[in-house]
């Protein structure tokens, strides 16, 4: 739901689990091994439908579309961490037709305010709800994000709104930052009690394969709301305004007469020249444009490359995520995004706890993904050279095995973090048989309208 959060965020996905490499099953049940393999799928399978879990690209043909995920991010709409909020601004209280007495800003779920709210949109509602006149006039914090902006600039519009224009810092604050990972956290946990049978001890851990399911779900869903949020980005730019929400995912929603559509703050100029129609088909070009494309703007009725440098905060952190995610390991640095918008290292690394060799916890350290994949490669060096002096050692006897090992390197920028996430080739090949759900998913959707269609299609 939020794009202020700083590019961090990708700590969510369970990086260094991910990059456990190519780890094969353990079946050491006494039962026998198809019987193993097979309680094996059925737990992954059930994973895959906790509730928190869900995400329409993995699931059956048994899924319900509109009664199980949102229709534009394909995410479980009963999820705990559901999110439903508009890229564009809310209106709380009409006057008359078009004049608006109260905004709510957007990402503020206003489902956040009612009794059809998720654990994340009641926590987030009520922060903001005490955080909201928090501004002072100066930039600093406004309501739970922290701001900055650009010279010259006013902080709403001259409706009244949130220019995020303006801005060109827009991050959670800190407050903020711990309320929603709060949330993450119990997710997770409940996934994770998952993983466990009855008989199981207190100290037994997950099996690799149950972490992977759930970290590739997570990594999907996580994406999943950026992309759908990005798709509301676009469509509601000078020229286009088409409002979205879960409600109204295809721009032709808005073409039935019959249906009571979202309000509106008055249009610009340019989408009052454009006319309905024609701003429908540039909302449907809008949301057909890959993610990675910089800043697509209307001009002369066609929608076209923009300039990255006028590119929306929200926007291109974003399209900046994205791309992190379907290239884990590139600089985020090296993306397109405006010129004063340079990430720092803590942003792009994830929170990662370091352990004694005793097992003590010791401290909390950050690394980026390209960082973490180096030092994956690095141990697969070690491996092989200690392989190389073992086999040596008895002349022989033993083969050297290293290249098998040092195949399973990980080349930074060219893998996408639901596919590291998934599981490895040999887990597949060892449950080959068995019907594992969303096993082999692994290109997402590239345009916001793709992921509308994969979501209404389950």
């Amino acid at each position: 739901m939020d794009f202020g959060v700083k590019t961090s965020s990708i700590r969510n996905l369970v990086a260094g689990t991910a990059i456990a490499g190519a780890i094969g099953l353990t079946l050491t049940s006494t039962k026998d091994s198809k019987t193993a393999k097979k309680e094996l799928a059925q737990k992954l399978n059930a994973i895959s439908e906790n509730v928190n879990l869900k995400v329409a690209q993995v699931q059956g043909s048994g899924s319900q579309a509109g009664k199980e995920f949102n229709r534009n991010d394909g995410n479980a709409f009963s999820a705990n961490t559901t999110y439903h909020s508009y890229t564009w601004d809310y209106c709380e209280n009409w006057i008359g037709e078009d004049l608006c007495e109260k905004w709510l800003d957007p990402y503020v779920s206003q489902h956040g305010f009612t009794g059809d709210q998720s654990v994340l949109e009641g926590k987030v509602a009520s922060l903001y709800q005490q955080m909201k006149e928090t501004y002072k006039g100066d930039g600093g914090k406004y309501a739970i994000w922290d701001i900055k902006l650009k010279s010259g600039e006013s902080l709403k519009d001259e409706q009244g709104r949130l220019n995020r224009k303006a801005l060109s810092q827009f991050s959670l604050s800190k407050e903020a930052r711990e309320a929603i990972d709060s949330v993450g956290v119990e997710a997770a946990r409940a996934a994770m009690a998952e993983t466990f049978d009855e008989k199981d001890s207190k100290d037994t851990m997950p099996n690799m394969e149950a972490l992977r399911t759930i970290a590739k779900n997570l990594t999907i869903s996580y994406r999943n709301n950026l992309v759908a949020k990005l798709g509301e980005i676009r469509r509601m730019k000078k020229g286009v305004e088409m409002t979205g929400g879960e409600n109204y995912a295809g721009c032709d929603a808005l073409a039935d007469e019959t249906d009571e559509h979202p309000k509106q703050g008055e249009l610009s100029d340019e989408a009052k020249n454009a006319g309905f129609e024609q701003r429908m088909q540039l909302c449907k070009q809008m949301m057909s444009a890959s993610v990675s494309a910089v800043n697509p703007t209307v001009k002369d009725g066609q929608v076209v490359s923009g300039d990255a440098n006028d590119e929306q905060v929200d926007e291109w952190r974003a399209r900046v995520n994205i791309a992190v995610l379907d290239n884990l390991g590139v600089d985020p640095n090296s993306i397109p995004k405006p010129s004063d918008a340079t990430l720092t290292e803590r942003e792009i690394s994830s929170e990662m706890i370091s352990y004694s060799k005793d097992g003590t916890k010791e401290e909390i350290v950050y690394e980026t993904p390209k960082a973490q994949i180096e030092a994956y490669n690095e141990m697969l060096e070690t491996a092989a050279k200690q392989q190389a002096e073992i086999s040596k050692s008895t002349i022989g006897h033993l083969p050297n095995l290293g290249q098998n090992i040092t195949k399973n390197k990980i080349t930074p920028g060219q893998v996408s973090a639901v596919e590291i996430n998934g599981l490895t080739k040999q887990m597949k090949n060892e449950l080959k048989g068995e019907q594992v759900v969303g096993a082999n998913v692994k290109a997402m959707e590239m345009t916001p309208e793709e992921l509308i269609q994969t979501a209404n299609q389950q």
